[in-house]
């Protein structure tokens, strides 16, 4: 017995089905294959839910499910952006920093605050004129992931080194969304 398609003779028959509708009954070796057209078109007809479509209500849920997944994610590259963000600040709080100390060891004080980071970069002109300067302490003064520039305020030999996060100003309340 060969089993390849070349072999299998097939006889179609019309024949009537038990729903009512017509169709062909194949009749091979030992397997009889129904092929049946027009009964999926009596059940369609007699079955709201056979369809080959969707539905407006899979549509609607299918849509929410949709929206739901998309709002967790931008919820979580939100919360990732701001984490970074903030990591971004730290890193160049702690650079700052490093320079300002290397200021205050070659020059015995801390730029003032009218002096402000420019200090850093190039020989201060004003305030408290450092005789020591061996600077630059940095090539460039970085701006804050916002935009913005670090707030620097000398308190004599101590000082104030801070971003004012995505608000821009004091006290940290963020720019409405928008």
């Amino acid at each position: 017995m060969r089993t390849d398609f070349e072999s299998l003779s097939l006889t179609l028959r019309p024949t009537q089905m038990p729903q009512g509708g017509y169709g062909q009954v194949c009749y091979g070796e030992t397997k009889a294959i129904r092929l049946n057209e027009k009964l999926n078109m009596t059940m369609r007809r007699r079955l709201p839910w056979f369809h080959d479509g969707f539905t407006r209500i899979q549509l609607i849920v299918s849509i929410l499910v949709i929206s739901l997944l998309a709002t967790i994610v931008t919820l979580k590259l939100r919360s990732v952006s701001r984490r970074a963000n903030r990591i971004k600040a730290e890193s160049d709080i702690a650079q700052l920093r490093d320079a300002l100390d290397h200021y205050f060891l070659d020059n015995g004080c801390y730029p003032t605050t009218d002096q402000g980071l420019a200090g850093l970069i190039a020989a201060p002109t004003t305030g408290k004129v450092p005789k020591g300067w061996g600077g630059p302490y940095i090539k460039k003064i970085p701006l804050d992931p916002w935009g913005n520039k670090y707030f620097y305020q000398n308190e004599g030999n101590s000082y104030i080194l801070k971003s004012l996060g995505s608000g821009g100003t004091a006290g940290g309340r963020a720019k409405a969304p928008g």
